[in-house]
C-alpha cells in the first residue's frame, strides 16, 4: 500500500502560472480515472529561505487544513515536500479572478451582481472567523472563481489564527490599497480589517475604481 504521495503521482496538464517563488500547474493524478483536473503549487525551498518566506508557506498549509471545506474557499487536497519543493495541491479553479472581469468591464457592474459575489465573500469570512482565522488580504486578486461563476478565496499566506477575539496583532500584513487604519497605525488590529478589506471589495465592484487611489504615495 503506498502511504506517502509524490510529484510522481501526478501528469502536469498545463502551466497555469508563475510566481515569485515557482509555478503552478494544472495536474491530473495518475490513478484517478475520473479525469479530475487539479492545480498544483510547486515552491522552491532555496527561494523561500532567501526571501524569509518559510513561515508565509507553512502558515498557508496551516490555514487550509484547519478551514477543511467550504463551499466559498479553496479546498487543499493534499501537500508534501522533495528535497528541493514544497508541493501544494488544490481545487483548481478556471474562471480566473475578479480582477480580471473588473478590469475586462466597460462600466460599473450592476448592484444585483455585487450583492452575489459580496454574499458569497461575506460567507466565506463569516467561517474564517468562527475558526478565529483572520484573512488578511482580501483583495480581487484572491478571490477565484469556478466554472460555475461561484467564488473561492485563495492565497492564504497573510493569515492568521487567534488565540481568541482579544488577541490584538501588530504586523504591516496585507495589501496598500486594502488596509484598514488599525494596520496602517500599527495599534493592533483583528478580525475587523476583514471587514475594512470587505468595504474596499464592494467600493471597487460597484464603481470600478479604488475610494483611495492618489497618485502621491506619501
Amino acid at each position: 500500500r503506498k502511504l506517502a504521495i509524490t510529484p510522481a503521482d501526478f501528469d502536469l496538464v498545463a502551466l497555469a502560472g508563475r510566481g515569485a517563488f515557482g509555478k503552478v500547474w494544472v495536474v491530473r493524478m495518475k490513478q484517478d480515472y475520473s479525469g479530475k483536473v487539479m492545480a498544483m503549487k510547486v515552491i522552491n525551498k532555496q527561494m523561500i529561505v532567501e526571501k524569509e518566506y518559510v513561515n508565509h508557506t507553512i502558515l498557508e498549509k496551516e490555514i487550509l487544513s484547519a478551514i477543511g471545506r467550504h463551499p466559498f474557499i479553496v479546498e487543499l487536497y493534499f501537500s508534501f515536500q522533495t528535497a528541493t519543493n514544497v508541493y501544494i495541491v488544490m481545487e483548481y479553479l478556471p474562471g480566473g479572478s475578479l480582477l480580471n472581469y473588473v478590469q475586462d468591464a466597460m462600466e460599473p457592474w450592476p448592484e444585483e451582481m455585487c450583492r452575489f459575489y459580496g454574499a458569497e465573500t461575506l460567507l466565506a469570512l463569516e467561517y474564517m472567523h468562527s475558526q478565529n482565522i483572520v484573512y488578511r488580504d482580501l483583495k480581487l486578486e484572491n478571490i477565484l472563481l469556478d466554472m460555475d461563476g461561484h467564488i473561492r478565496l485563495s492565497d492564504f499566506g497573510l493569515s492568521a489564527m487567534l488565540r481568541d477575539d482579544s488577541q490584538r496583532l501588530y504586523s504591516m500584513s496585507g495589501t496598500a490599497a486594502y488596509l484598514a487604519p488599525e494596520t496602517l497605525r500599527q495599534i493592533g488590529h483583528g478580525k475587523s480589517v476583514d471587514i475594512w478589506a470587505f468595504g474596499i471589495m464592494m467600493f471597487i465592484l460597484l464603481l470600478q475604481e479604488s475610494p483611495f487611489y492618489s497618485e502621491n504615495l506619501s
